[in-house]
Formats: C-alpha cells, sequence, structure tokens
C-alpha cells in the first residue's frame, strides 16, 4: 500500500471515530415532581426511545414526588404510576417527600418493582444509620464510568407524617457530608462522570438545598433537582474548589423534561424539552396510560357538583399562598370539615390542598386534585390552649410558605409578625374571644391529629368521631350545597386571617 494510501484510510478512520464520538454521547432524561401527571410517562417513552435511534445510551432518570398528586395516584394508591414508570423504563430513581404519604410499608410495597432502581444515599435506619435503599451507583456504559447519587430532602418528618419515622433518620445536618463521601467513594472506583438526582429545591428547604449541596462539595458534574417545583433552566453554579457544576429543574406537572448531554470530552450541556414538542410513539407507556385514562373517564361520566364562584378557581392556583395566608380556596376547604361534621371549628393545613376548584360543573377526578392523599377526618375536643398552640406552630415559619399553616372555619385571627410570628386576638365566628381554659369541637384531617403532620400535635385532646369520613366526601357534600350563583361568601378578601 503506497503512502498515499495509508495516509487516505488513516484520515477515514479518524473521521469514522470522530463521527461516533460526536453522535454517540451518554443522553441522560429526567423529571421531578410529576405528581401523577401521568401523561408525560408517555411523552418520556417516547423522547427516550426516539434517542436511542441516534444514541446507544439514553438513561431515564426520576428526583421524586411521582407516587401522589391527583386522582390516577389516590384511586391507584401509586401503582399506575410506578406500572408506567416500569414501561417508560427508568434506570434510576431518587424518592421524594410525597413518596412517603401513606407510610412506610406502602412505600415499599408499590415501589417494589422499581426497587432495584432507588437511590438515597440519606433516608437511613436507625440505630446505626444504615441506607435503607443503595446510595449510588456506578455503571458503565461503552467505556465511559458514570456514577449515580439519589439524595431526597432531610426535611422529610417535617413535610410528611413524622409519625412514620420513629426508627428512621434522614440524615439532618449530615446530608452535604453523606453526599461528599459516595462522591469521594465512586471517584475512587474510577467514575469520570458523577450525577446527583436531588430532592432538595433550590430554595426553600430549611436544612439543605441544592444550591448549598454544590456550594458546600467537590468532584460532582451535574445535580438535576426537584421538591420546589422550580422551572430552572441550565445554570452552572461553582462548587467549593470553584468548579461550575451545572443545575437544573424542569417545573413540575411534566410540562418539561430535563435533558444532559454528556460528550466524551467537554462540559455537560443541558436544556429543557417542552412536552408538546414530543410526538408519542404507541409504545407500551400508551397502551397502558388508555386503560388508566378509560377507567377515570368511567369515573368522571357524571358532574358531582357546581362551583359558582370565580375565586375558587383564579385565587388558589398558586400552592404557595395557601401555605402563608388565608385564600378563598383554604376558607372553602375548612368549611367543608366544618359544616361536614357539624364540629365548632374546621381547619385545614395549607400543604393538604393541592389545586383550585374551577368554575361550572365539577367531575370526581377534579375533587381528588384538590385532595390527593386519602386522609380521613375526624372531630376532637381541645382545650382553647391547645388550639392555640396549635395556631401558633402553623405561623412560626412565615413569610416562608409552610405545608403547615392552618386554614380555618369558624374562627378569626391577627397574626403579627414581630418579633417572632405569633396569633393573637382569636375569635369565634361570633365575636368571642377564644379561651385557653375553654373546650371547643375540632374537625381536621388524622394526618395533624394522628400523626403529627407538618410538626402539629393537638394534644391533649378527646376524640368525639374518628376518622368517620375522608376529606373527599365531605368536600363532594358540601359543594352539592353550594348555591348555583356566586353569593361572595368566597370573595378575595381577607376576612379570617389578619397578617400584621
Amino acid at each position: 500500500m503506497s503512502d498515499h494510501c495509508r495516509i487516505v484510510c488513516l484520515v477515514l478512520c479518524w473521521l469514522a471515530a470522530f463521527r461516533m464520538e460526536a453522535s454517540e454521547p451518554v443522553v441522560l432524561l429526567f423529571d421531578n415532581d410529576v405528581h401523577c401527571a401521568v401523561e408525560g410517562y408517555a411523552r418520556m417513552a417516547a423522547l427516550k426511545d426516539s434517542l436511542q435511534e441516534d444514541h446507544p445510551y439514553v438513561i431515564a432518570l426520576s428526583c421524586g414526588d411521582f407516587l401522589t398528586g391527583n386522582a390516577s395516584g389516590t384511586i391507584s394508591q401509586g401503582i399506575w404510576p410506578v406500572r408506567l414508570m416500569q414501561s417508560v423504563p427508568y434506570d434510576w430513581i431518587t424518592l421524594g417527600n410525597h413518596e412517603f404519604d401513606y407510610g412506610i410499608r406502602h412505600l415499599q410495597e408499590a415501589l417494589a418493582p422499581l426497587s432495584d432502581r432507588i437511590l438515597c444515599c440519606n433516608y437511613l435506619s436507625l440505630p446505626d444509620s444504615t441506607p435503607v435503599y443503595p446510595p449510588c451507583t456506578l455503571q458503565d456504559y461503552g467505556g465511559r464510568k458514570i456514577g449515580f447519587i439519589g439524595i431526597t430532602t432531610p426535611s422529610v418528618p417535617n413535610n410528611t407524617s413524622s409519625a412514620y419515622f420513629n426508627h428512621l433518620t434522614f440524615g439532618g445536618n449530615h446530608c452535604t457530608a453523606i453526599v461528599q463521601h459516595c462522591v469521594d467513594e465512586l471517584r475512587k472506583q474510577g467514575a469520570q462522570t458523577v450525577i446527583v438526582l436531588s430532592h432538595l429545591g433550590d430554595h426553600s428547604d430549611p436544612l439543605l438545598t441544592s444550591r448549598q449541596l454544590i456550594a458546600q462539595t467537590h468532584g460532582i458534574d451535574v445535580v438535576l433537582d426537584g421538591h420546589d417545583h422550580s422551572l430552572l433552566p441550565p445554570c452552572r453554579l461553582r462548587n467549593k474548589r470553584g468548579k461550575r457544576i451545572l443545575l437544573l429543574s424542569t417545573g413540575s406537572g411534566f410540562r418539561y423534561i430535563g435533558r444532559v448531554d454528556l460528550p466524551r470530552t467537554g462540559k455537560p450541556r443541558g436544556r429543557l424539552v417542552p412536552v408538546t414538542d414530543i410526538r408519542c410513539r404507541n409504545l407500551p407507556a400508551d397502551s397502558l396510560l388508555a386503560e388508566i385514562r378509560q377507567q377515570l373517564e368511567q369515573m368522571d361520566q357524571t358532574p358531582v357538583g357546581y362551583n359558582p364562584f370565580e375565586e375558587l378557581a383564579s385565587g388558589s392556583r398558586d400552592n404557595k399562598n395557601v401555605r402563608r395566608k388565608e385564600t378563598p380556596m383554604g376558607d372553602f376547604c375548612a368549611d367543608a370539615l366544618r359544616e361536614g361534621t357539624g364540629a365548632e371549628i374546621g381547619l385545614i393545613n395549607g400543604g393538604a390542598i393541592r389545586a383550585g376548584l374551577p368554575t361550572g360543573g365539577i367531575r370526581m377526578t377534579q375533587l381528588y386534585g384538590i385532595f390527593p392523599f386519602g386522609n380521613t377526618v375526624s372531630v376532637v375536643e381541645v382545650s382553647g390552649q391547645t388550639l392555640l398552640d396549635e395556631l401558633n406552630a402553623g405561623v412560626l415559619q412565615l413569610p416562608q410558605p409552610f405545608g403547615g399553616f392552618l386554614q380555618v372555619s369558624g374562627l378569626t385571627m391577627e397574626v403579627v409578625m414581630q418579633p417572632t410570628p405569633h396569633v393573637e386576638n382569636v375569635r369565634t365566628t361570633d365575636g368571642h374571644p377564644l379561651l385557653p381554659e375553654c373546650t371547643y369541637t375540632v374537625a381536621t384531617i388524622d394526618y395533624l391529629l394522628k400523626q403529627a403532620g407538618n410538626g402539629h400535635l393537638f394534644q391533649p385532646r378527646r376524640f368525639v368521631q374518628e376518622s368517620c369520613w375522608t376529606d373527599i366526601e365531605l368536600l363532594r357534600s358540601y359543594l352539592q350545597k353550594m348555591p348555583d350563583t356566586n353569593d361572595n361568601r368566597y370573595h378575595s378578601g381577607i376576612s379570617r386571617i389578619l397578617i400584621r
């Protein structure tokens, strides 16, 4: 072979190798805070399938909060989302705080089909802090070694039912050290790239956010984030050693799918893909989704009530507001509990209210969108002092949104922000002051009464009617008593909780 032919062959081989390397990066696809927006799984499956035509390694990831959120999660107790995730299929998953909504046993049973794909470095069993699921994993994709670490919010016991976690911990103030240990171990094993599946959120968690995790560690390349429902386009933040680390989050409800390309050389590149840009491909996820749609449509054949109040639709879509101030939807839900049980006072924590109520005819699945957690409701007798303690506990974190902020019915009160947030001038609706020594009947969800949800205790108390209703039953019953026209009872002004 002549020198000229050898040179041509070498150039052609080099060009072929270059094309292979350029066209075959590892591609990561991820979601966060889907909250049972099941239609998105068909889009995730389609995007993964289409990319696999050109890229041999397309990895589907979840950053948590997929088991609960609307009718499809409540009716199936999270089984439908899990089946859809299997059909995609997902490769690696971390847990969100809402995976714990139905309790530890249910989490283990519902997630059993995905158990070999779950990573969570700070979900630990006491007394020896043994990880319940593997904290991390190292995978080889065509000679490229990539490490994945999962972490959930250390505030899980505060965001969910703390009674579930007597023998468990979520790392507390040690989470950064736990993650750094995982990073170091993965690097020792030869990881060329380290990805964190995070359910920390970028701004609200009092113990650790994704931004703080980046600033306090080194060796991480990409953080895929969830928990705060932030729509966070790709950005680069400096880590402990000054290196810029890629951070992004897709918002919530499967409006976007996150994509990160990991080239063999160069920095990871990220972007958010609108699900409306993705065409379904008649994959197994589509068939399963058709079955789910059919069951939901059967449930919705007959309206369950009528809503004439525009304020419940337009004034309640911001999930943050109901966690930090009175809202029309908060008033409506608290009224439903009080009116339906006959109690003197109705209380509902803002974190239990997940959606507004559209005007016009209402379908059952829309009620499940408001109360997706399947809570039961009880009536208890408590002292005025106990009630004051719980109202104060609900406002303590203001002005930050807090799932334990209590929306009220049968009461009015003022929240004084200085020196620390506290309640004053608490009165019943007949204008009488709430007296610490008197006894009152209170209707609220068992999440607060029995599971110490959001840190509420309601002690001491006596059950008058225990777990006699579901929140959905009371909401439906109250809705059916609504007038056909708006009588302004849920106007957008402040009538029950004045913050000053």
